[in-house]
């Protein structure tokens, strides 16, 4: 029963800005994406960065799936935009823990844990540009070039990543649910209309073709209009009161001034 305190106490011990966290979830609607071969009807996964004390998303992207790419970008606008963290805290999953973040494999990680021990890892790291193959600083990877401390997040837990995890249960039912295309998490919840369109879904044959010609995709949103609702909620989340911290996110940065990461990065 003690952990929801030490949570809070973690939580209000840090300013905005000091500790970021960053995963991807899988939108609880559908949207359009159109091609040479016609229309694809998928679920769109959203990347979202969250300030941990404020609850702000300081970074997020809208995508077809999930990659390096998603994450970079979002990274990119929380670091610029917003500010630099002392740390965050990422998912344990290939995208996040790729070679342009940390500057190693994952395997690699394990091995130089291996062999120096916990206790000397990070200073053998701070200490290990000479085994760079590249003099270029950037390709010590993005987190070590902006002095930011890593946590990785423990496999498998999602409380791990407690905030932006909750926070996406708050998307799915605030914003979700305003879709048209909303299904939610179970299958018999799909609209009666979307039907028809998830039959045929991948219209790459003829039959398929002919059948979308009696599905009414003027229901589902494209990628492009889905990312615009979302924006217009993230917007309206930032100025609305927050439950858990009782004022506004953006009211906690009033007076915050924080490093700002290039643009080019």
């Amino acid at each position: 029963f003690a952990l929801p305190l030490v949570a809070a106490a973690a939580r209000d011990a840090v300013s905005a800005g000091q500790f970021y966290v960053c995963d991807h979830t899988q939108c609880d609607f559908w949207v359009q994406l159109q091609g040479r071969e016609g229309a694809t009807v998928i679920r769109p996964w959203l990347t979202a960065i969250q300030d941990c004390r404020s609850r702000a998303i300081v970074g997020w992207r809208l995508v077809a799936s999930p990659n390096q790419d998603s994450i970079l970008l979002a990274l990119r606008d929380a670091f610029g935009e917003w500010g630099v963290p002392e740390s965050i805290r990422i998912d344990n999953g290939r995208d996040f823990t790729a070679k342009a973040f940390t500057g190693m494999t994952k395997l690699e990680r394990r091995e130089l844990l291996k062999t120096l021990g916990r206790d000397d890892y990070k200073a053998a790291r701070r200490k290990d540009a000479a085994r760079l193959t590249c003099d270029d600083v950037r390709w010590q990877g993005i987190f070590e070039e902006l002095s930011i401390n890593v946590i990785y997040a423990i496999p498998y837990s999602a409380w791990s990543k407690g905030t932006v995890e909750r926070w996406f249960g708050t998307f799915h039912g605030q914003c979700g649910k305003l879709f048209a295309t909303y299904c939610g998490n179970d299958v018999k919840a799909r609209p009666e209309a979307l039907q028809p369109i998830l039959r045929g879904r991948h219209w790459h044959s003829r039959a398929r073709r002919e059948a979308a010609a009696f599905a009414d995709l003027s229901i589902v949103p494209t990628l492009d209009q889905a990312r615009a609702q979302v924006a217009d909620y993230i917007e309206l989340y930032h100025r609305n009161v927050h439950g858990s911290i009782k004022r506004p996110p953006l009211d906690c940065w009033q007076g915050v001034s924080l490093r700002k990461a290039e643009a080019q990065m």
